[in-house]
């Protein structure tokens, strides 16, 4: 059969506008595909709630990469004044756990960046990666994750990220002990 007949070719799932980016339309969820049958994870990443020590470390690697942040205020919401959150402010969204010790975790407050010239615009969630002796790095910020795979087939898993930033969309994929990476990355207008 050619590949673009209607049987075979059937969308998985249900559409959201979880999946939609900046435009918020109802998609279906992306799915990775790979010109080679490689698509096992090795490293079995899953959902997990991190323990609260981790957490804690968490939130301050947070602080470190955002010391000083803002909030708006005023009768129209448009003046940034200094935000002095506390640590325990930082909560974590969502966290994924690796057989090989490593642990992705993204952390939300609802504060805006005091450098930020337009005014108004909440940090995007950012991303943490925390290794097995507990060190932790900034990932990125603003997107999701859709997979975690051995698309190479190097013994070693992958993860995809779906970029979700203002009038930004597209894929992050972490490689080589989350050292590497390739962007692909578009606007919407």
């Amino acid at each position: 059969m050619p590949a673009w007949d209607n049987k075979r070719l059937r969308p998985v799932g249900v559409r959201s506008s979880d999946f939609g980016g900046f435009s918020d339309a109802a998609v279906y969820r992306p799915l990775v595909a790979n010109s080679q049958p490689y698509f096992k994870d090795p490293e079995r990443w899953k959902p997990t709630v991190i323990p609260d020590v981790l957490v804690q470390i968490l939130q301050k690697g947070f602080r470190n990469k955002f010391p000083k942040l803002c909030r708006l205020s005023g009768p129209d919401q448009s003046t940034l004044e200094p935000f002095p959150y506390r640590d325990a402010d930082v909560k974590v969204a969502k966290a994924y756990a690796s057989s090989s010790g490593w642990t992705v975790v993204r952390l939300h407050l609802q504060a805006v960046d005091c450098e930020d010239t337009e005014a108004g615009f909440d940090i995007d969630d950012p991303w943490f990666i925390v290794d097995a002796k507990q060190s932790v790095s900034y990932l990125d910020s603003g997107m999701w994750l859709v997979d975690a795979g051995d698309y190479d087939n190097d013994g070693k898993s992958e993860l995809v990220f779906s970029i979700n930033r203002y009038n930004r969309g597209g894929y992050e994929i972490f490689y080589d002990a989350f050292e590497k990476r390739a962007v692909f990355e578009f606007s919407y207008h």
